[in-house]
């Protein structure tokens, strides 16, 4: 052995490798049916943690402002200062708008209802037009 310091893509994971953790009996009901339990529980936790973020005012502005930084809702293409097209900058746009489409998604997979609240809060295209005024009898 060396005493040279490991490569940290060989330095030791604290987990250990997947053949050391343990595995779920799949044969034994009541392991099948706890490992079903916690799947459960920790998927109401993290739609419970969506919802409660998207319910509350602090939390809708901040979820509102980074679907509006990721330009979820618009397609970006780039172009440089002469006016030819950025093709690079263009597919990075896209990543970006990508990440935020499947955000936009996980909050309407775990609360619908407050996700459209908060569109007709911020979203233009949501807006209810004004009606119209009636005028007064001459």
């Amino acid at each position: 052995m060396t005493d040279e310091p490991k490569p940290p893509n060989e330095e030791d994971d604290d987990d250990g490798a997947p053949a050391e953790q343990p595995t779920v009996d799949a044969s034994n009901k009541t392991t099948h049916r706890s490992a079903q339990i916690k799947r459960i529980v920790e998927a109401e936790q993290v739609r419970r943690f969506w919802s409660n973020a998207l319910r509350d005012p602090v939390g809708q502005r901040v979820l509102w402002q980074l679907l509006a930084d990721l330009h979820t809702f618009e397609e970006r293409f780039a172009c440089g200062p002469n006016g030819f097209p950025q093709p690079e900058a263009t597919w990075f746009a896209a990543g970006e708008q990508a990440v935020g489409l499947r955000l936009h998604r996980t909050f309407a997979r775990h609360d619908r209802e407050a996700l459209f609240a908060m569109h007709d809060k911020f979203d233009p295209a949501f807006a209810q037009p004004k009606p119209p005024r009636r005028k007064r009898p001459e």
